[in-house]
């Protein structure tokens, strides 16, 4: 009977391959053309089973119940098919684009430890990471960090008593309305000072209008942002320039993102997609972003490093939560860490497209 069958082709259909102009047996569930396959592949064929098969009604079954359908997922209603019966219209759709950040505009720089080109090395130390964006933005390191791995991606072994970080310093970042958004994955081995930090914005020109995100506790990361000179002009925050986020401590391989959003006057925190701090109507004096050094793993004095990983780090010149939410999927997909997520995250499931 089979041999009457044109060769399927694959689907993205739930767990099943359903055949093109496949003729549908009466009595049996294990003849309306589906087959169990663990993989898939593109074009994926969407099918249409709005007129029925035959003027029968088809329904695919959910997950948990369709083995209680003859292996099939499906049943049906109305009586019994027929042999020269399909019924089943289909179209196809091409894979999807991945989105990547450089999909935005507002991309300042991306350090991304697992572009092994962007990595200059010497007698085995790193020496420097080049952003990929730009290839133009170096951040030089200190002392001599060296690749590891992160769920099979490379990454950046950053050891704290020997000192070790990344900086760029005295640089105009080309933002100039005060809305940053800084998201990255970074691992978290131990912690020796509250002041040990993801990373840091220092002002060089003198007012200190500064930000980081830090430990905030002497042995384990609890989360705290400080500020300097970001609430009226150029004071400090009028709740205090220490905020401490909620959730902690926090440790492993994480997720973590800080927007300052200067149109709206707010600063707010993400750990792994879940807000954990929210300054609001106080962010009155922009972050200086135009003769700045930037630290990776350190402080905004350019000491009490973190120790552990550094993965990867972006930055947009944006307040746009929606681009938050993409950021944080992409890298949580990425990195092998899209358990973090909180369930109801739009990028849960799966990474985001184009």
């Amino acid at each position: 009977m089979f041999d009457e069958y044109e060769i399927c082709k694959w689907v993205y259909y739930d767990k099943y391959e359903l055949c093109e102009n496949q003729v549908v047996p009466d009595n049996s569930f294990t003849g309306t053309g589906l087959a169990i396959y663990d993989v898939y592949e593109w074009p994926q064929i969407n099918y249409d089973f709005s007129g029925g098969v035959g003027g029968q009604t088809i329904q695919v079954m959910p997950d948990e119940v369709w083995s209680g359908h003859g292996s099939t997922g499906l049943a049906y209603t109305g009586g019994a098919l027929t042999n020269d019966q399909t019924g089943i219209s289909y179209s196809e759709t091409s894979e999807p684009t991945p989105w990547s950040p450089s999909e935005d505009t507002s991309l300042v720089a991306q350090w991304d430890a697992s572009e092994t080109s962007t990595i200059t090395e010497s007698a085995g130390s790193i020496t420097k990471i080049t952003d990929v964006e730009t290839t133009s933005i170096d951040l030089t390191a200190n002392g001599t960090p060296t690749n590891t791995t992160v769920n099979g991606l490379n990454a950046i072994n950053i050891v704290r008593s020997s000192n070790e970080r990344f900086v760029s310093t005295s640089r105009n970042w080309g933002i100039t309305d005060g809305d940053i958004i800084v998201i990255g994955v970074a691992g978290i081995d131990s912690v020796n000072h509250e002041r040990d930090a993801f990373w840091s914005i220092r002002d060089n020109g003198g007012a200190n209008n500064d930000i980081h995100l830090r430990a905030g506790n002497s042995s384990k990361f609890n989360g705290q942002i400080e500020t300097a000179g970001l609430g009226a002009s150029s004071a400090n925050l009028s709740g205090g320039s220490k905020r401490n986020l909620a959730g902690g401590p926090y440790s492993g391989i994480t997720l973590h993102a800080t927007v300052c959003d200067f149109s709206n006057s707010d600063i707010f925190v993400k750990i792994n997609g879940t807000q954990r701090l929210f300054v609001g109507n106080e962010y009155l004096t922009k972050v200086d972003m135009v003769n700045a050094d930037l630290f990776f793993h350190a402080n905004r004095g350019g000491n009490r490093e973190l120790d552990g990983k550094f993965c990867e780090l972006l930055m947009f010149n944006s307040n746009n939560t929606d681009l938050l939410e993409k950021a944080e999927g992409y890298l949580a997909h990425k990195w092998g860490i899209e358990g973090n997520l909180p369930s109801a995250h739009p990028y849960k499931s799966g990474p985001p497209n184009v």
